[in-house]
């Protein structure tokens, strides 16, 4: 009854319902509307009849629901996948009941759409898997790398990829062999390195390489991992990242809990974390003594630990003997620790110099190249009036380790120091009669654009910052916002949170501020991000 409804909305899913009879579905493959069609183009009910009926259908859409449907059979199929139409070709190509023959010359379609359909199919063989693993799109490549199908020799040549994307996908792939993991571990991503971490077929070898990475990401995927050793998981406790820290406490402790109701039972687990939970408690409270002041009970209790090589524990008396002006003894309670090149060690003996009067570039320099993220942001500040280059290495390299009060840093990097003056003159009527652009600190005439727009692009292209003086009243409280977003070249004219005008950066730009000129009233102009554009591969 409902196929033969008036609404095409209800014949269509009518024609998706799995549950339809195949009369029904063939009734409806001879529907006036393409959506109906097409819905039983894609049902797995609508016999092999119907749909070798609907791969002769006028519209493209139709024929590509047919071939990628699983019910189709091989000679549909095969009809199918010399369809002058990319979609329909590439529909066929995902379709996992395409034989090899169909799916071995569609690998080497012209299109790359296709042959990305292909490298995704889960019944590709390694064969024709192999033949895509050097195609000249990363994408397809991508496909290949995470296909389970994929050989060791394939993933073996794809991890080497110059497009780490491609390598990510491999460190993904479960079938990657221990040798292939082990060439992985350095890999120049770590987003590359921390995938193989998190590997469900990692092995423990690989990850006890991996513990020791100086990106704190590859080291919390390491500890997530569900399958690491508490060997690890118990060097992780004293961890210079609190994620990282964090993480293993978790499953550490999830562990005991385990133990505890006999699903398992491991000795040395249940040690190592009773005896984890004993220091954390004592630091706790020693932390909350020194918080209110109890000094000398706060530091017995650290010391007791700081023997024990607590490593949060003899930070914390570092700090407390340093604040106390008390070098000498914050220095012997830095030599508690057994490994002089720990980074934060090394960091706080670099603060303890410069306390003392002293500032030591190559023991931050030292610090900081351990692995010491605090360190590296003391070199970017050190560097960043004079370098910038150098600046920013330090900046990333921090970024990369991670820090808990990063985004002053990255505010810090963003700003660009106001180098030039942007005024304009404009008659009794508002409009426009001149632009003037001046050095900031010397007032000095440098050029006299044409137009804002072109003195804007004047102050981008020198690289520096710059003010805007247009003729404001006492007050300024603008009314309006021209926001500027150069990485997608497009201009916002914004009323309070309200965006209403679009228009082309740069091209649109002097009409905008035309726009918020006429309305006689302060406005605002804000760059919204970059100047950058990442390069991506895409195709429609």
């Amino acid at each position: 009854i409902l196929s033969k409804d008036d609404e095409k909305s209800v014949r269509s899913n009518v024609a998706r319902n799995p549950s339809s009879v195949g009369e029904t579905l063939d009734y409806l493959s001879k529907d006036v509307e393409i959506v109906v069609r097409n819905s039983v183009g894609d049902n797995t009910s609508s016999s092999p009849a119907t749909l070798e009926s609907l791969s002769n259908d006028s519209s493209t859409l139709v024929r590509a629901a047919v071939g990628g449907n699983p019910s189709s059979t091989s000679a549909t199929l095969r009809q199918l996948s010399s369809d002058p139409y990319t979609s329909v070709r590439a529909a066929v190509a995902s379709n996992p009941s395409a034989n090899f023959a169909i799916l071995n010359e569609l690998s080497a379609d012209p299109k790359s759409l296709v042959r990305l359909a292909v490298a995704g199919n889960t019944e590709a063989s390694p064969d024709i898997l192999s033949k895509l693993c050097s195609d000249l799109k990363a994408s397809i490549r991508e496909s290949v790398s995470g296909n389970l199908n994929t050989n060791g020799e394939c993933l073996s040549r794809l991890l080497r990829d110059k497009k780490s994307s491609v390598r990510l996908e491999v460190a993904r792939n479960p079938n990657l062999s221990a040798d292939l993991q082990k060439e992985l571990v350095v890999d120049t991503s770590a987003t590359v390195r921390a995938e193989v971490a998190k590997n469900s077929q990692v092995s423990a070898e690989v990850l006890q390489i991996l513990s020791r990475d100086l990106d704190k990401e590859v080291r919390l995927a390491v500890a997530q991992n569900s399958d690491v050793p508490n060997e690890i998981l118990t060097t992780f406790l004293i961890d210079q990242s609190h994620l990282v820290r964090e993480a293993a406490n978790t499953r550490l402790r999830s562990r005991f809990q385990l133990a505890q109701t006999g699903i398992s039972s491991t000795s040395f687990l249940r040690k190592e974390l009773l005896d984890f939970k004993r220091v954390t408690e004592f630091f706790d409270e020693a932390v909350f003594l020194n918080r209110n002041e109890a000094y000398q009970a706060s530091v017995d209790i650290l010391y007791e630990l700081a023997e024990e090589g607590h490593l949060d524990s003899i930070i914390e008396l570092a700090y407390t003997f340093m604040g106390q002006e008390d070098f000498e003894v914050a220095q012997e309670v830095l030599d508690f620790f057994p490994d002089p090149n720990n980074p934060r060690i090394l960091y706080l003996k670099a603060l303890l110099q410069e306390k003392s009067g002293e500032f030591d570039y190559e023991a931050y320099l030292a610090a900081a190249e351990a692995g010491s993220a605090n360190a590296a942001l003391v070199l970017f500040e050190r560097n960043f009036a004079s370098d910038r280059k150098v600046a920013k290495y330090w900046l990333t390299k921090a970024e990369s380790i991670g820090h808990h009060d990063l985004q002053k840093y990255l505010e810090m990097w963003d700003f660009k120091p106001k180098q030039f003056v942007i005024a304009t003159a404009r008659d009794e009527t508002g409009s426009l009669t001149g632009v003037s652009i001046f050095r900031q600190d010397t007032e000095e005439l440098l050029e006299e654009p044409n137009s804002i727009g072109e003195a804007i692009q004047f102050c981008i292209t020198s690289e520096g910052g710059f003010d805007f003086q247009e003729p404001y009243s006492e007050v300024f409280d603008p009314l309006f916002r021209v926001k500027i977003f150069p990485d997608s070249q497009r201009i916002v004219i914004a009323e309070d949170y309200h965006d209403y005008w679009f228009g082309d950066y740069p091209s649109d730009l002097d009409a905008a501020i035309e726009e918020v000129c006429r309305r006689d009233c302060d406005w605002d102009l804000v760059f919204e991000g970059d100047d950058s554009a990442l390069e991506e591969e895409s195709e429609l």
